[in-house]
């Protein structure tokens, strides 16, 4: 009789254990934002795993009527690479 006393006491407590953690826990919280569909910013730098900076992508001005471009400057801030509308291929020497 002691083993039925045990079942039926400890299936009585799971199902009232069931139905109060419908009506006392909190609202559940999502781990994670939701992606971002746009990220703005004038300048993106690249550092390395010392904090230094490696490169920086950045949009040059307009020049005259060519729109602006895009450009990776090394870490002393000479351009290495550009691209846009209007901008020339250059070669490169192998």
């Amino acid at each position: 009789m002691n083993a039925k006393l045990t079942l039926v006491l400890s299936l009585a407590a799971g199902l009232a254990g069931g139905a109060a953690s419908r009506y006392l826990t909190p609202e559940p919280v999502h781990a994670q934002a939701p992606p971002q569909k746009e990220i703005t910013a004038q300048n993106f730098v690249i550092v390395d795993d010392k904090g230094e900076i490696v490169a920086t992508f950045t949009a040059s001005a307009p020049q005259g009527p060519q729109p602006p471009t895009v450009v990776l400057l090394d870490r002393n801030g000479h351009e290495f690479w550009r691209a846009g509308l209007g901008v020339r291929r250059v070669p490169m020497n192998r």
